[in-house]
């Protein structure tokens, strides 16, 4: 079983201070949770150029109805598109991943109509045990299959594992939030001290 969690916010800045701000968004005083953030590659594809970044993020985040509270890892994509306006990102975890697995998608564009506005959209694809594989495990010994009692029970701690999760996620959208609000008003103080405006967009 799959759970989804949806989160849409507009943010009252133009799509570039908004990516600026992306990268600056940690450390802030909302997100103590996320320890550091390594970037393994970084490269602009010639033809498009669309910069795309693959970085790895500790994270204190644990599950707690496991009574896990260690270091998690994500590993993360970015992609920049500076022609089309359109910073994609997608990512999963790679800690506690054989008892739940979160893909989760983000998206920043321009606000439909309103160039100095921009549109964040999140999705969270939430399963466990995670997508195409056994829950937790192939058989209850050599040869043997799981009992159905014991498929129950672990469907049932499943279930309430992703919905712990969803939760989780709704707690910090809110928190999230004001955290990169803070950022982006930094990042559009700085730009007019700067006096930097990027075309088709007013600070």
């Amino acid at each position: 079983m799959v759970k989804l969690f949806q989160n849409d916010i507009q943010y009252q800045y133009p799509w570039s201070t908004t990516t600026i701000g992306f990268w600056r968004k940690y450390p802030n005083p909302y997100a103590t949770h996320v320890l550091s953030i390594d970037t393994l590659s970084r490269s602009v594809d010639p033809q498009t150029g669309v910069l795309r970044t693959e970085r790895l993020i500790k994270a204190r985040q644990g599950v707690p109805m496991l009574g896990v509270s260690e270091d998690a890892w994500v590993r993360e994509i970015v992609w920049v598109d500076p022609i089309a306006k359109i910073t994609s990102m997608v990512s999963i975890n790679l800690s506690l991943s054989e008892y739940v697995q979160c893909i989760e998608l983000i998206s920043y564009t321009p606000a439909l109509g309103d160039p100095n506005a921009t549109l964040f959209t999140q999705r969270a694809h939430i399963s466990s045990p995670p997508s195409g594989l056994p829950p937790y495990a192939a058989s209850s010994g050599p040869g043997q299959p799981l009992s159905k009692s014991m498929s129950r029970i672990l469907r049932k701690v499943g279930g309430k594992l992703e919905s712990s999760s969803v939760e989780r996620f709704a707690l910090n959208a809110g928190t999230g939030k004001m955290g990169f609000e803070g950022v982006l008003k930094e990042v559009e103080e700085r730009l007019k001290r700067e006096g930097q405006v990027f075309p088709g967009e007013e600070h």
